[in-house]
């Protein structure tokens, strides 16, 4: 299979996004990514657990997507059986993210008070703060970018890639 038998698109629904983050997810546990876990909750480790905390992360996701100007999720679709494979989110930022300078990333995918809370906020905003530095202007950033184990070294993140290049080329940045 080529990067021809599969086509980008961009999702504008939630049970579209949800067909993405459950790609995302076994993506991000095949091979185990510990980050992953820092910005999405896992509250269990039971098959009942990974379910509940992939709804949870679908509603907290799409609902940041939906609050985020420039943000547009897109995934790949294998042709043939339109099935996803892969997927991201492309962010274009068209002034600076950051006027008032750095800061703490807080944290809103676990408990409000709880350690895991704490913990999360602190490393995720050690992780992003380089960012925030040299990220205060207009730019185009990719979140959450995963293939499916089955679908790896296929040209679909080449794709994925090029979709948001072509964005940024007419936008002359």
């Amino acid at each position: 299979m080529a990067a021809v038998d599969f086509e980008v698109r961009e999702i504008t629904t939630k049970d579209e996004f949800a067909r993405l983050n459950d790609v995302l997810w076994t993506a991000n546990f095949h091979p185990y990514e510990p980050t992953f876990i820092i910005f999405h909750a896992v509250n269990g480790h039971t098959a009942e657990d990974r379910a509940r905390d992939k709804a949870t992360d679908t509603d907290l996701q799409w609902t940041k997507h939906e609050q985020t100007p420039g943000s547009h999720y897109i995934y790949a679709i294998e042709k043939s059986t339109g099935r996803v494979v892969g997927g991201c989110e492309w962010i274009f930022y068209h002034s600076n993210p950051f006027p008032n300078g750095p800061g703490p990333v807080p944290c809103t995918w676990y408990p409000a008070g709880s350690e895991r809370a704490e913990y999360a906020s602190h490393v995720a905003t050690q992780f992003l703060r380089p960012r925030q530095h040299w990220f205060q202007r207009y730019h185009a950033g990719v979140n959450r970018m995963g293939v499916h184990p089955e679908f790896r070294r296929r040209g679909i993140g080449r794709l994925l890639m090029q979709w948001g290049h072509a964005r940024i080329d007419i936008l002359g940045w």
